[in-house]
């Protein structure tokens, strides 16, 4: 790694400010969240990791630094909830007629405009519910996604983006809603805090289950077993795999207990060999 990017991955400058939690720390694992803090100084973080997020920055600085005289860049709200002060910084509002447009920059691949479209939601939906917590109208969500692996090439393609700059429109839940959303998540880290829970499947990223029957692929165990028929040939199980913990993601699994004892017990999400039925 060339010295000026290694010394710009080390030198992170991000502040949580004042916040208990925040809103991306409120969408994260609670087990995540904890083992975090307990075992910060063991935390290991691969410098090639951080660089995705490095030009991140990059683009939210330059972002940030033509915003328009009128539009508020880069401000972190706070409002409390059971106790807690969650922040959140917004990287832009744009207003008109006394209402607030609140949009938040994601540089990612093209596949994230599908597979992220859940978490952004529920991301924007908490800084709607800070702004309207500081007493600020909120008329709209958007997500700006900057796409970096864009080809120009495949423009006409069903469902490609024609640009590489795509405006998300993100949907703006009721405020009792968002409300609720809040206090869910939030009672759930506090309760973390006292007894640490395990991770969900959907926390672990956890693929289903599939099935091969010969080079034929299928989500079902009944799906394969009727393509097979009364054949001969075996269906092959490929276990669904957890990608946060297989490729360590979450930056904890190599201190996790939950995921240490499924390698050590042989659990069917390490094997990578599959079975027959």
């Amino acid at each position: 790694m060339p010295a000026p990017i290694l010394r710009a991955l080390i030198n992170d400058d991000y502040d949580p400010g004042l916040s208990d939690i925040t809103a991306t720390g409120l969408l994260t694992a609670p087990r995540v969240v904890q083992l975090r803090r307990q075992h910060k100084d063991r935390m290991v973080v691969k410098a090639s990791r951080l660089v995705p997020a490095l030009l991140g920055k990059a683009f939210h600085a330059m972002a940030e630094k033509h915003a328009a005289a009128d539009e508020i860049a880069e401000v972190r709200l706070y409002a409390h909830c059971l106790d807690w002060l969650i922040g959140g910084a917004i990287d832009l509002q744009t207003q008109a007629d006394n209402s607030f447009k609140i949009i938040d920059y994601k540089t990612v691949k093209t596949t994230a405009l599908h597979l992220s479209a859940k978490k952004w939601e529920e991301q924007l939906n908490i800084y709607g519910w800070l702004a309207q917590e500081n007493s600020k109208r909120v008329s709209g969500l958007e997500i700006v996604a900057i796409l970096k692996d864009w080809r120009e090439v495949r423009v006409g393609s069903p469902g490609y983006p024609a640009a590489p700059v795509v405006v998300v429109k993100i949907p703006l839940w009721p405020f009792a809603d968002a409300r609720d959303f809040v206090t869910d998540l939030t009672r759930r880290h506090q309760e973390a805090a006292q007894e640490l829970p395990l991770c969900s499947d959907e926390d672990r990223w956890l693929h289903g289950d599939r099935f091969f029957v010969g080079k034929k692929v299928f989500d079902t165990e009944r799906e394969a077993l009727i393509h097979r028929g009364d054949g001969k040939a075996k269906v092959r199980i490929l276990p669904g795999k957890p990608l946060m913990c297989l490729r360590d993601y979450c930056g904890v699994s190599e201190i996790c207990s939950q995921w240490q004892d499924e390698k050590k017990h042989g659990g069917r999400f390490y094997d990578p060999s599959g079975g027959d039925l």
